[in-house]
């Protein structure tokens, strides 16, 4: 990666705080804001000790803490009877005429801010010996860096329970204080969890303004001003890249929007963005690399992170209320992240069970559980792109598993859901669709074939007619012998034409019902042709002068082969007609004497099988396209 510009310097400045910590904040060497001819700040300290306002009115109670260059002691205000916090220099520097400007100046940048979270300059005191003391309001509470990642003594502290939300809404406030600073052309430079204090009942304070800064090249000389920086300053963990370039013109109000995205880095991730070995290798990343957010860090508030901490000040938040509102729309949409969130697990049940056929009602479950959840995460928020990803990949996968399982239609529904649905899977519909549609027709064929050879359909129609042909077929053979004397062709002949116009007259009668289904048309046509060619076979034989043994003979191999030809390709269950017609032909050719007998009793035999197998209530099965009932 190659070196930024004047890095050689920074190796310099470097090794002259070797020993300083990532999380300490490094001062500027300038005296800035003493570059006028009569040093006004330090006239002005002057001028207020010989006033000593408050030296016989506070009292020093006791010490609250101490760092590089100052204390933090305990006192009161004597007349108001109020606590204070009072600010001075630690033994080490005091007497020193930059460590009291830089107290002073940090006095001076606080004092300009009156907002709910900065905390109240209420004066500054001069000690006997010179030294300047700061007269603040008294936080009663804890650094943020201290609870930042305390889910337990939050809740117990402030009643949240809702650690992510309870720092966002810290940093918000962090924000406001930072926003309304950049107001009044003053930019804080270090902006961090432990530079914020907490208070008991909840306030937030931005506090240490020693790093605080005009940006102003005006700013009359009481207040730092960034024009006149040429040293590396801030927390190294916290850099901006800008910051590192000891040049103090590209400072600006995005250096502490890019700070804010820092502290947001330190929130999500428990860590601050810059991490490193030594000082040198923290300031070459801060110098070199944009901080990015880790990816199980919500899209929303990855974004924001990231646009926040970009390397170029112009790639940033335009301000910091720009970085609070976006936390601010975050958080409301928290709601409808969290219902995406929750709608990816079954979304992942899904994508695990697709094609599984066995595993259907627990495939259909996990996908409307997933559409719903989505869906309703939209309705929260129609922004939330995990809801849309997640509500298209849902539809997808269901969409894939429709088609590993044959369901076409439905695929086909799904996919008109999906307005940019993938040019590969519509195709795979598109043919699924065409194949359904084929088999579909097939189905419709075998279908209609099905019903043409349901044997129940017009039972008792086909019943009747069968059965007055039957009785009919019984009767005329009785009569014909009740007459005396031999059968004659006229005898012959008569009864045929008498059972054709019969079967034509009750297939008129029944026409309607005969013929809906293609059995019926056939079993009807073999009766008729059976009575046509029994007209003309006793025609034939009349004409030739055949006896009547051989015409009798003949007329039962019509009858038999008629019989056969219905048993095997209509119904089966026929054959004991059949099997009486074969008998009786081999009766009556051996002996012609028992026709009458032979014609009486196959047709009985005939009118009872009818009865037994189409009975209503008896039907059982369907037709199967060969003409066999199962």
């Amino acid at each position: 990666m190659v070196k930024p510009d004047n890095w050689d310097r920074v190796e310099s400045f470097v090794a002259t705080i070797a020993e300083a910590s990532p999380d300490a904040t490094i001062l500027p060497e300038t005296q800035t804001g003493m570059a006028t001819a009569d040093g006004r700040a330090l006239t002005e300290l002057a001028a207020l000790g010989q006033e000593a306002s408050l030296s016989a009115r506070l009292e020093v109670l006791g010490t609250l803490g101490e760092g590089g260059m100052g204390i933090v002691r305990l006192g009161r205000q004597v007349a108001l009877h109020r606590e204070v916090a009072i600010k001075e220099l630690i033994d080490a520097r005091r007497g020193k005429a930059r460590s009291v400007l830089k107290l002073m100046q940090e006095a001076w940048t606080a004092g300009s801010l009156e907002h709910p979270n900065i905390v109240p300059i209420y004066d500054i005191e001069v000690q006997a010996d010179g030294d300047p003391r700061i007269v603040m309001k008294r936080i009663q509470g804890k650094a943020w860096s201290d609870l930042i990642d305390e889910a337990d003594a939050v809740a117990e502290t402030f009643g949240e329970t809702d650690l992510l939300k309870w720092n966002l809404d810290v940093l918000m406030q962090v924000a406001n204080a930072v926003r309304y600073a950049h107001d009044r052309g003053i930019v804080h430079l270090d902006l961090k969890p432990s530079n914020v204090m907490l208070g008991s009942f909840g306030e937030v304070y931005l506090v240490d303004w020693g790093l605080g800064m005009s940006l102003d090249a005006d700013a009359g000389g009481r207040l730092q001003r960034t024009v006149d920086v040429d040293d590396i300053i801030g927390t190294p963990s916290y850099l901006a890249p800008e910051m590192i370039a000891r040049d103090g013109s590209k400072l600006s109000e995005q250096t502490d929007v890019f700070l804010l995205g820092a502290v947001l880095h330190r929130i999500l991730t428990g860590k601050p963005p810059h991490q490193g070995d030594s000082l040198l290798a923290i300031f070459f990343q801060a110098a070199t690399s944009s901080p990015t957010l880790p990816e199980e860090v919500p899209a929303e508030l990855r974004a924001i992170g990231d646009k926040a901490m970009a390397m170029e000040p112009s790639d940033r938040h335009a301000s910091a209320d720009e970085f609070r509102l976006a936390i601010r729309d975050f958080l409301e949409h928290r709601g409808s992240i969290a219902l995406s969130d929750g709608a990816a697990v079954p979304l992942a049940d899904l994508r695990d069970a697709v094609g599984d056929e066995d595993r259907r009602d627990e495939i259909h479950r996990a996908f409307n559980e997933a559409r719903f959840g989505f869906r309703q995460a939209l309705a929260a928020w129609s922004g939330n792109e995990d809801a849309v990803a997640g509500l298209r990949a849902s539809t997808i996968a269901m969409i894939e598993h429709e088609l590993a399982v044959g369901a076409a239609p439905a695929a086909a529904t799904l996919l008109a859901e999906l307005h940019d649905a993938p040019a590969d899977l519509r195709a795979r519909v598109d043919a699924e669709l065409a194949r359904f549609a084929s088999e579909g027709e097939r189905i419709k064929k075998l279908e209609a074939l099905g019903e043409d050879m349901d044997l129940s359909i017009g039972r008792r129609t086909r019943l009747f007619v069968l059965s007055m042909l039957g009785l009919l077929f019984i009767a005329w053979p009785i009569y014909s012998a009740s007459c005396g004397g031999p059968p004659t062709y006229e005898d012959q002949f008569t009864g045929p034409i008498l059972f054709l116009v019969t079967a034509l007259a009750l297939g008129w009668g029944t026409r309607e019902s005969m013929s809906r289904t293609l059995v019926n048309q056939r079993l009807f046509a073999v009766i008729i042709v059976l009575l046509v060619a029994q007209v003309a076979l006793t025609g034939l034989c009349w004409y030739h002068g055949l006896n009547q043994l051989a015409f009798g003979s003949m007329l039962f191999f019509l009858w038999s082969v008629c019989a056969v030809f219905a048993t095997l390709l209509i119904e089966r269950r026929l054959w004991p007609t059949a099997s009486g017609q074969m008998i009786a032909l081999a009766v009556i050719t051996l002996d012609h004497g028992y026709v009458y007998m032979a014609i009486v009793l196959t047709n009985i035999v005939f009118v009872i099988n009818i009865a037994i197998i189409w009975w209503p209530g008896r039907i059982t099965g369907t037709y199967d396209g060969d003409a066999r009932i199962r």
